[in-house]
């Protein structure tokens, strides 16, 4: 029944086409923040501290729990010639993810990089759009990929069982209702006549695709995935 009202949902309430006009939300977090290279923590609006202070830092993400912060860090390793192709980074090196650990004052080495760039599922250079899963034990991201494609992966906070999903050029996480924890990917697909298309679509943590979403999302659609249907 529940999946038939999700078709319902897409079929009566979503525009059939496959243009999509493609509109970004940005969560924008009062309490962490970056500036000139490095991460700063405000737990109030007069107590603010600098966490981080290597100049090359950016785009932190505070776990719900306020226990954790991820961010961006421009490593020391020279990314190598066969890998510039789909890369998005600002400088020669490639970029690492790090996690900060607000109650200890530490700060560790999350992902590192992988130039196996003939490999695009396992390539890592320019890792981006960090997300903590709901119960903060997992930290996902997105790197470069393919042309048309990037790739969502995964790793547990302690560092364990770094992974690729699926191919995304964009994502957010479920954070209630039923599907708390599944993860909402925008994707690059192929018709098999030939021809391609770009759609939403609901896949769980372990990539298997669930639903398909379309090529926006509706607020009824949003509030069905959100509810506890």
């Amino acid at each position: 029944m529940r999946l038939f009202i999700f078709w319902y949902l897409i079929f009566f309430l979503t525009p059939y086409s496959f243009a999509m006009n493609k509109s970004s939300s940005e969560n924008f977090l009062t309490q962490v923040y970056s500036k000139s290279g490095n991460i700063y923590y405000s737990q109030s609006r007069n107590h603010v501290i600098q966490i981080t202070h290597s100049g090359k830092d950016s785009s932190p993400i505070l776990s719900s729990n306020k226990k954790m912060i991820a961010f961006i860090r421009i490593g020391n390793q020279v990314i190598p010639k066969r890998c510039d192709a789909n890369t998005k980074t600002e400088t020669e090196y490639g970029n690492q993810v790090w996690i900060y650990d607000i109650r200890t004052k530490k700060e560790r080495l999350l992902v590192k990089n992988n130039f196996q760039c003939n490999q695009a599922e396992k390539q890592i250079i320019d890792p981006s759009d960090l997300l903590f899963s709901p119960d903060n034990k997992i930290l996902y991201f997105i790197t470069s990929a393919w042309v048309t494609s990037g790739a969502l992966h995964a790793i547990n906070i302690n560092g364990t069982k770094e992974h690729y999903i699926t191919s995304a050029n964009s994502f957010e996480v479920v954070t209630k209702g039923e599907d708390k924890g599944y993860l909402i990917v925008y994707q690059h697909r192929y018709f098999i006549g030939g021809g391609t298309y770009d759609w939403y679509w609901l896949i769980s943590p372990n990539g298997k695709a669930e639903w398909p979403i379309g090529p926006e999302i509706t607020k009824d659609q949003r509030d069905f995935i959100e509810s506890n249907a």
